[in-house]
């Protein structure tokens, strides 16, 4: 279970920079680094599960924020505040599969 709040902390760590992020290796390598920990985080989960479609979400507004989605109308601060609710949720998701 620490290892799940390890990696939670860490990615709300990059999400607090992601605005910051300004070139393409910047982006680039923000996407990939919080994708990475997403998917480990989820690597046992039933693809149908909770935590895979909050995950799914994240990595949706994650792209969008970064410029490698379709923004869907929303501007980045709307994105970043929809990612750290799909972040708490994926949290509490996982946690509680493993109390």
């Amino acid at each position: 279970m620490k290892q799940i709040t390890l990696r939670i902390a860490a990615i709300r760590e990059l999400l607090d920079g992601i605005l910051d992020a300004v070139t393409l290796l910047e982006r680039a390598a923000l996407f990939s680094s919080i994708r990475f920990l997403i998917e480990d985080l989820c690597r046992d989960e039933d693809p149908g599960s909770y935590p895979r479609e909050k995950a799914y979400k994240l990595n949706a507004h994650i792209g969008a924020i970064l410029s490698f989605d379709q923004d869907y109308g929303m501007r980045p601060a709307s994105h970043i505040t929809a990612a750290t609710v799909e972040l708490s949720s994926l949290e509490s998701g996982l946690l509680q599969r493993y109390r």
